[in-house]
């Protein structure tokens, strides 16, 4: 079945979101320190009651869920960049199904018909849910863009297809499995919906 650019790229991106991840900016400038009328006065300690147990493990979650993501982006980068290498070895660390069955087919269909990504994507993930019940999944979601990564012909270097969609979101779930290692389990790509 012939893929079209924007869906081979979506599919790349899916496994791909993983990929770059950017530390993001809130855009937002920080308030001016408050000046105390008195220079000499001490400032008054402000005590913030300590985090709970579930919040303390709901952090250490996002943490391990959200580092787990990043190094699968990394590999996707490499893995797309070139796809005639076998990467099931380094997947297998990170990914789980049905998104490691995903990402090595879509491989697969690079591999088999000549093709490589170039450039470099960019992505600002961020954790959007933490369930630590019953096994715990963490959901990111990353604005994803395409823009500059684009599918070309190994042989002749030409651009292969349509022009990507550009920025758009991607939904993935890390899940915690039974020995305890987190990986990426599902990537759903919504490019028809904008950062």
């Amino acid at each position: 079945m012939a893929m079209t650019r924007s869906r081979m790229a979506a599919s790349a991106a899916a496994g791909l979101a993983l990929l770059i991840a950017l530390a993001g900016c809130s855009g937002e400038e920080a308030p001016p320190a408050a000046t105390s009328p008195n220079p000499t006065a001490a400032p008054t300690p402000t005590t913030e009651p300590p985090p709970t147990p579930e919040e303390e493990a709901e952090a250490a979650a996002a943490s391990a869920a959200f580092d787990v993501y990043q190094t699968a982006t990394a590999l996707d980068l490499q893995a797309y960049a070139d796809p005639s290498r076998d990467w099931e070895t380094e997947y297998r660390l990170l990914a789980g199904d049905p998104f490691l069955n995903q990402q090595l087919l879509s491989l697969a269909y690079y591999r088999d018909n000549g093709l490589a990504f170039r450039g470099r994507p960019s992505s600002d993930p961020e954790v959007a849910e933490v369930q630590l019940a019953p096994f715990g999944q963490v959901t990111i979601r990353d604005c994803f863009d395409i823009g500059d990564w684009v599918p070309v012909n190994t042989k002749t270097g030409q651009v292969f297809g349509e022009q990507p969609v550009g920025e758009y979101v991607i939904v993935s779930l890390v899940t915690r499995y039974d020995d305890g290692r987190w990986l990426v389990s599902e990537q759903t790509p919504y490019p028809d919906q904008p950062c």
